[in-house]
């Protein structure tokens, strides 16, 4: 990551340096998002968009080629989505000391929408219409909501001592109806890092306005500040509680995202038009 930035700044002196050409940018455009979280999730794509209000200044080598520096400022609207086939296993004791071995297993199927704001820092080529750009973006989560559904839960609970397994029992664990379907709000990253590509091409109007398209892929890597609850598990049980009505095994169900099934990276692709105008031509 140092190193892109350093390279950014070497292309912005030089951009500084000779003749420079300013281009103001707005552009609106559609894709696909994807998570690429490791293990035994499967990925499910669902479509994103995005708003950009983009600065670019060029430093001119040539008639027909410009190299320069891009920022600006976009709002990005992601959807990710994640199923997994849960299998968890753990052992517990009840209050009499009793080892019980656990195997919680069912379909999960995870959904988040967020709002991000983005600051591009990219190096930024224009060959005689052809709109190149390679670099990072600053990636600020400002909402979110997350959607976790249950489907077939099955808590089994298998007493070694008495060779018994009970399962879907309150005394020993048992997930409730508003367990299996959850929602709110989850614990994003303060900050995240992308490694981005536009590549795109643009016709010169009249008045140095400017209309063209661009192809965009944005992988994002990196994260700071803390996503995860520190859950391990998507379903934890604890110590069964000897009531003298009914015993009862406490349940807590974490969305994917806060147990360790989840990596917060993934891939937004797509496609945008783009209107800009050129200043000092």
């Amino acid at each position: 990551m140092r190193k892109i930035f350093l390279a950014l700044m070497l292309v912005a002196a030089f951009a500084m340096q000779a003749q420079t050409t300013s281009r103001i940018m707005l552009g609106l455009g559609g894709g696909l998002s994807v998570g690429t979280s490791e293990g035994k999730m499967d990925n499910i794509c669902y479509p994103m968009g995005t708003f950009n209000f983009g600065y670019a200044i060029y430093g001119r080598t040539s008639d027909q080629f410009r190299i320069g520096l891009r920022t600006g400022l976009n709002a990005s609207y992601s959807q990710l989505g994640m199923s997994l086939n849960l299998k968890e296993t753990f052992s517990n004791v009840d209050y009499y000391s009793h080892q019980l071995d656990y195997t919680v297993t069912g379909n999960v199927k995870y959904k988040q929408q967020h709002l991000n704001l983005e600051v591009p820092i990219m190096l930024a080529m224009d060959a005689n219409g052809l709109i190149i750009n390679l670099g990072t973006k600053l990636i600020v989560p400002v909402w979110n909501k997350y959607t976790q559904t249950i489907s077939d839960p099955v808590v089994s609970a298998y007493y070694g001592d008495y060779g018994v397994t009970v399962v879907n029992d309150v005394a020993t664990g048992l997930l409730t109806d508003q367990q299996c379907n959850m929602s709110g709000v989850a614990k994003m990253p303060a900050l995240q890092f992308s490694l981005s590509a536009e590549i795109g091409y643009s016709w010169e109007l009249k008045n140095n306005n400017r209309l063209g398209f661009d192809i965009f892929v944005d992988y994002v890597p990196w994260s700071i500040g803390a996503s995860k609850d520190n859950a391990h598990q998507v379903v934890e049980i604890g110590q069964i509680v000897n009531d003298s009505e009914q015993p009862k095994a406490p349940v807590t169900v974490n969305p994917m995202v806060a147990s360790n099934n989840f990596a917060y990276k993934y891939v937004n692709a797509g496609i945008k038009l783009v209107w800009a105008f050129d200043i000092n031509k």
